[in-house]
């Protein structure tokens, strides 16, 4: 995602635009807390540090990553030859990334706070259905990173 979003925002379609003063907006990680007790509970954050970077943190992810947590450069860029491999290889085992992102977007949608907090969803209101494939398209663009 990060990948796509800098190949993006610091491509020539975007150098036009920035050439009238216009910025790019951030790559965000929402809620980044760890589920998995056998992970570091910063782990996260460690990984997803890098520039045009913004990670929402519930407060106990915070006071842990002040504790204990490590910055060690850019880690988001880090790893990236093999997650194209790994990611390549999805498709061999019969998984779809854009039926993932998808059901994420829909799923996801429920764990919002409350309705005010929903109405940045593209999906929402008198979005046509077509509209609504599109930006599931370019979600499952951006986690490919195609």
């Amino acid at each position: 995602m990060y990948r796509r979003f800098r190949e993006i925002f610091h491509g020539e379609v975007f150098a036009a635009l920035r050439g009238t003063g216009r910025t790019c907006r951030t790559a965000a990680v929402a809620s980044a807390s760890t589920k998995n007790p056998r992970c570091r509970d910063v782990i996260y954050i460690e990984e997803w540090i890098g520039s045009e970077t913004v990670n929402t943190l519930p407060l106990a992810t915070q006071k842990a990553f002040l504790d204990h947590g490590r910055v060690h450069g850019a880690t988001i860029v880090e790893g990236w030859a093999d997650a194209e491999q790994d990611l390549g290889k999805l498709g061999g085992l019969r998984i779809d990334l854009d039926v993932i992102a998808e059901r994420l977007q829909v799923d996801g949608s429920s764990y919002l706070p409350n309705p005010t907090a929903k109405r940045w969803l593209p999906w929402k209101g008198s979005a046509s259905r077509q509209s609504r494939q599109g930006v599931f398209r370019a979600a499952g663009d951006l986690i490919k990173g195609s």
